[in-house]
């Protein structure tokens, strides 16, 4: 696993805090389902009392010819044994097969230790790079009633184990639709046939997200920054400054797929977070502006997209911190800045865009 993109250098700024603004409007993607299987996040006697567990799981019905997947897994081994991590895909179906096709995955098992942010870090970066490694799947088909198997790992004890699958869900072209359930799943016996894990998902501990969704991508339109002021936009907030949700507040259990059991994943991980503001400027002069990161209310690290390249963004731990993103030259008139961002590790949000002139 090599990970290319570098990390934006952190500085220190005090950022305004009187001009705040929300996200104005959002859209999801529904091109890609996604799959967050964090809870729970450390696996020992009280959360993992049997031999196996399903960790999460999407029950999916569906009659297009393909489905696209995305999975975001993070889980800690603390049973004081060894175990077997691994992704299955059931066929439900009684009447047509599914192949499991276009799969890629980044997936780092470590010891378990204060630099863990690091390895949400790489996966990120990998993801929102499109620079996956590719994975042939143990099992390329399930027929029906049968299971198959993506892909396990062997989790020691003191290690984690962070992940994310993309991969394509096929059904047979002379079916009229496809039945199939998605699963993280786990044993403490390493020789035991993950395939055969059909339990209901182990119950969730604490408040890391798990959950399912028909999208995965999140496109937030900013209110205009005028050139000449200075404005810090909210992303990924729980609510707006006047208390109501947030408008990209789209990955909660009310809109998860499957709400019994899951948990809210205010962090947006696994998602692409899409951002677009309009920039207006009313002289008659180029002005250049400067863009930052800044976490507003606590912790943050992830990556992003700006230009066509790929940053790393390194832990920032409190709002004094900042990373530059872009200095742009903003020509006279209207015109807009976009990026795209993936979290991997968060104490607080929001996180803040600020920009100024």
């Amino acid at each position: 696993m090599n990970y290319y993109q570098n990390d934006l250098p952190v500085d220190f700024m005090n950022v305004p805090i009187s001009v705040f603004m929300d996200v104005e409007r959002v859209e999801s993607s529904a091109q890609r389902c996604l799959l967050v299987s964090d809870n729970p996040e450390i696996l020992n006697s009280s959360s993992l009392p049997g031999r196996d567990g399903t960790l999460w799981h999407h029950i999916m019905r569906s009659d297009e010819q393909f489905v696209l997947h995305r999975i975001f897994g993070w889980h800690r081994n603390e049973t004081g044994q060894p175990l077997q991590l691994g992704v299955t895909i059931q066929n439900i179906s009684t009447s047509s097969n599914i192949t499991i096709q276009q799969v890629q995955r980044e997936i780092l098992v470590q010891p378990i230790n204060d630099q863990m942010i690091h390895a949400g870090q790489c996966l990120v970066k990998a993801c929102l790079s499109d620079t996956m490694e590719h994975c042939i799947p143990v099992d390329k088909e399930a027929a029906c009633q049968r299971t198959a198997l993506i892909e396990s790992v062997r989790l020691e004890h003191g290690y984690f184990a962070g992940f994310i699958y993309e991969f394509t869900v096929t059904r047979d072209s002379c079916a009229d639709v496809m039945e199939y359930a998605v699963r993280t799943v786990v044993s403490r016996d390493m020789a035991a046939d993950l395939r055969l894990v059909h339990s209901d998902p182990l119950p969730s501990y604490g408040t890391h997200p798990r959950g399912c969704w028909s999208y995965s991508e999140v496109h937030a339109a900013m209110p205009a920054y005028i050139v000449g002021t200075e404005s810090v936009y909210r992303v990924c907030a729980r609510t707006k400054m006047n208390g109501a949700a947030a408008a990209d507040l789209l990955f909660t259990v009310s809109t998860s797929d499957i709400g019994e059991g899951a948990v809210d994943n205010f962090g947006q991980f696994g998602a692409i977070y899409s951002i677009d503001i309009p920039l207006h400027n009313h002289t008659e002069r180029e002005a250049a502006i400067r863009i930052y990161l800044n976490p507003r209310g606590g912790a943050y690290a992830g990556a992003i997209l700006v230009d066509g390249e790929v940053k790393g963004i390194p832990i920032m731990p409190n709002n004094t911190n900042v990373c530059l993103i872009a200095a742009i030259v903003v020509p006279p008139g209207e015109s807009s800045f976009t990026c795209k961002l993936m979290t991997a590790g968060e104490s607080n949000l929001p996180l803040g865009i600020y920009l100024v002139s």
